[in-house]
C-alpha cells in the first residue's frame, strides 16, 4: 500500500506532460503511486510517459483504445494501491508541498475528500486566478470546520466540479460506488456532485495549491463538438438532484443548468450550433409537456425564461439566431427612444435660448 494514488489523464498532450510529471515526481511528499493512463494518444505522450517510468520507478504506464476519462479512471481506480486519490490531467501542475498539505488536511478533519483553492496559468507560464474556481465564499461561511452538502447548499453551485484540485479517500469512493458516470466530456461534474452528496465531511484549504493550464484560451481552432455533451450532462446532473431529493432547497440549479446549456450554445462552433439547439430544444418541449414546467419557469431569470420562449418557437438555430437579433435590436432601438426622451426638455431649452 502506499498513502496517495495520483492518476494522470493524458490524451494527445506531449506539449504538457513533461511539467505535469515532474510536478508530482518533484512533490515533497513521496509515498505515491503515478499512475499515468494514455488514452491511445496520436501524438508522443505513451513515448514520453513511457521515459519518465524509466526514471522514477514510481510511475506506471497504461495504454488503452481510445475510450474518453471517464472510462480510463473507472478501469483504472479500482485497482489503486493508494488510501487517498488524487486525479489529474495533463498541463495541471502542483505546487511543491501540495500533496502533503491536502494529505494533512484530510487525515486532520477526517473528511471524505478535501479541496484546495487553484490558479489558471497559460502557456507563458503567467499566474492568474479565475473567480470560477473560487472557494473563498465557503471557507468564509465556515471556517476551518468541515461541512456536508446541506450546510453550503447555498454555495454549491458555485464549486467548480473540476476533479483537479480535490483529493478523495479511496475508502469513501469504493464504500460509496462512486464511479464517473457515462462516457462523455463533463462527466467529473457529475462525479463531483455525486460525491459531495454523499460526503459526510467535506473540508478545505485556502491555499492555492494547483496550477490549471488555460490551454484553450490560446488555442484559435480548439475543437468544441465537446460541448454537445453539455445538455446531456446537464440532465444528468438534475436527476442526480432529483435521486437524493436535494431539489427542493436547491432550486437555483434550475437557472444554473440552463445557463450552463446556453453559454455551450453560444461558444460552440457554428457548425455544430443546430444539432445543439435541436437537443436542447427537445429537451425544453419534453419539459413543457410535465409537471415540472411550472416550479422551472418560477426558478429561471427573466432574460432565461425569454431565452425559453425563443427556443420553442423555434424550428432550428438559424430561426432562434434570428429571433435573438431581432429582440437585442428591439432592446438598442428602445434605449435610443428613452435617450431622446431624456434629452427632449433639454434640447427645447437650448432652442429656446
Amino acid at each position: 500500500m502506499v498513502e496517495i494514488s495520483v492518476l494522470l489523464y493524458v490524451f494527445d498532450d506531449d506539449e504538457f506532460i513533461g511539467d505535469s510529471i515532474e510536478s508530482i515526481m518533484n512533490q515533497s511528499f513521496t509515498d505515491l503511486e503515478i499512475i499515468c493512463i494514455d488514452d491511445e494518444s496520436t501524438d508522443d505522450s505513451l513515448a514520453l510517459l513511457e521515459q519518465y517510468a524509466k526514471k522514477d520507478e514510481r510511475i506506471k504506464v497504461y495504454s488503452h483504445k481510445h475510450c474518453g476519462l471517464s472510462t480510463s479512471i473507472n478501469n483504472v481506480i479500482k485497482n489503486i494501491n493508494g488510501n487517498y486519490v488524487q486525479i489529474l490531467k495533463a498541463g495541471t501542475l502542483l505546487k511543491e508541498n501540495a500533496l502533503q498539505a491536502m494529505l494533512e488536511k484530510i487525515q486532520d478533519t477526517d473528511a471524505d475528500f478535501v479541496i484546495a483553492n487553484i490558479k489558471n496559468r497559460d502557456k507563458n507560464g503567467k499566474e492568474y486566478e479565475n473567480d470560477q474556481y473560487s472557494i473563498s465564499n465557503v471557507i468564509n461561511q465556515c471556517g476551518d470546520k468541515s461541512f456536508d452538502f446541506d450546510e453550503v447548499q447555498n454555495l454549491i453551485l458555485e464549486l467548480n466540479p473540476s476533479v483537479e484540485n480535490k483529493l478523495y479517500s479511496a475508502q469513501f469512493l469504493q464504500d460509496n460506488e462512486i464511479t464517473f458516470k457515462g462516457n462523455c466530456e463533463y462527466s467529473e461534474n457529475i462525479f463531483f456532485y455525486e460525491s459531495f452528496i454523499r460526503a459526510n465531511k467535506v473540508n478545505c484549504l485556502n491555499d492555492f495549491l494547483y496550477l490549471h493550464l488555460d490551454r484553450y484560451t490560446t488555442l484559435k481552432n480548439r475543437d468544441t463538438r465537446k460541448f454537445l455533451n453539455i445538455p446531456p450532462s446537464s440532465n444528468k446532473i438534475m436527476d442526480l438532484f432529483k435521486q437524493y431529493d436535494k431539489l427542493e432547497n436547491n432550486k437555483g440549479i434550475y437557472n444554473h443548468l440552463f445557463n450552463r446549456n446556453m453559454k455551450g450554445y453560444f461558444t460552440i462552433k457554428e457548425i455544430y450550433k443546430n444539432e445543439y439547439f435541436n437537443t436542447i430544444r427537445t429537451d425544453l418541449v419534453n419539459l413543457l409537456n410535465s409537471d415540472e414546467i411550472d416550479e422551472f419557469l418560477e426558478n429561471i431569470e427573466d432574460y432565461n425564461r425569454k431565452l425559453f420562449e425563443q427556443i420553442i418557437i423555434s424550428d432550428n438555430s438559424y430561426e432562434f439566431n434570428r429571433l435573438q437579433k431581432t429582440y437585442y435590436e428591439k432592446i438598442e432601438y428602445n434605449k435610443l427612444l428613452n435617450r431622446r426622451r431624456f434629452l427632449k426638455p433639454y434640447i427645447a431649452k437650448m432652442n429656446e435660448e
